[in-house]
């Protein structure tokens, strides 16, 4: 309770902090939209076609977009969450190990010679 009537007065920064991290990360969502520049990209085909663009412009800012496009590729991985530790591996050899042991498929066990 201390700590909260010691640090009120920087409310309104932390405020101003956490707005400006939204609006940074709703600029990047909109930035690297795979639609959006899938959209900017056909108009960019569109100009060309109509010879408003010529194509080494053209070229120049599809190479741009497709930069974009893979940056925002690399951060959608970044930001992913790790899977835990302790969570099955999605493999062939995996699956084969993690077999239930009383599998009726699966051969029983020998009983030892006595």
């Amino acid at each position: 309770m201390f700590t909260g009537l010691v640090t009120l007065p920087l409310a309104p920064v932390r405020g101003v902090v956490w707005l400006a991290e939204v609006l940074k990360e709703q600029a990047e969502a909109q930035l690297y939209d795979p639609g959006r520049i899938a959209a900017e990209m056909q108009g960019i085909a569109d100009a060309v076609a109509s010879g408003e663009m010529s194509e080494e412009e053209a070229a120049e800012r599809e190479e741009d977009l497709i930069r974009r496009l893979n940056e925002g590729r690399a951060l959608a991985q970044e930001q992913a969450p790790a899977p835990p530790p302790d969570a099955p591996v999605a493999s062939a050899e995996a699956g084969a190990a993690s077999a239930p042991a009383g599998d009726a498929a699966a051969p029983a066990p020998a009983a030892p010679a006595g």
